[in-house]
């Protein structure tokens, strides 16, 4: 085989040869949290995303394309003491099903109203900070271009 392949941009991947095949990837270019902040989360989609905790157990990990879900996942893993002491979310005790945008849970044993991508995106960062979880999510925006983050601890 003579054929030679031309690849632009080729400090954009990374590269591994498995089985004597070429593998290239793509580069994460992870964003800082500040810079994370300012980005509208509005109709995006999540890609990809694990959630561990600091022995590196499998908190969360591409369960779900919502953000609430994973948000459930984290509070399911956080005493429910943390959860009532640190959230952003309105929690009521009983089963408010549709009362004024509350959702029941009922694993959760309570009912918590709904936020946005954004807002619900916020709980996650916060959820994952007061546990010590590390989060590394892919995220494709509206206007399609892709996102990198991951938590520091």
């Amino acid at each position: 085989m003579t054929d030679i392949i031309k690849i632009k941009n080729i400090s954009n991947y990374t590269f591994e040869i498995i089985d004597n095949i070429l593998i290239l990837k793509p580069k994460k270019n992870i964003i800082t949290e500040e810079e994370f902040e300012k980005i509208d989360l509005t109709k995006s989609s999540i890609l990809e995303y694990n959630i561990l905790d600091i022995k590196n157990n499998i908190i969360s990990n591409n369960i779900s394309n919502k953000y609430k879900t994973i948000l459930i996942d984290i509070w399911l893993n956080t005493p429910f003491q943390e959860i009532i002491k640190y959230t952003t979310f309105n929690i009521k005790l009983t089963n408010e099903q549709g009362n004024k945008g509350y959702y029941w849970n009922e694993q959760l044993k309570f009912s918590s109203q709904n936020k946005d991508s954004n807002g619900t995106m916020k709980e996650i960062i916060k959820m994952c900070k007061i546990n010590n979880y590390i989060l590394d999510i892919t995220i494709k925006l509206n206007n399609s271009k892709t996102i990198y983050f991951k938590t520091i601890l």
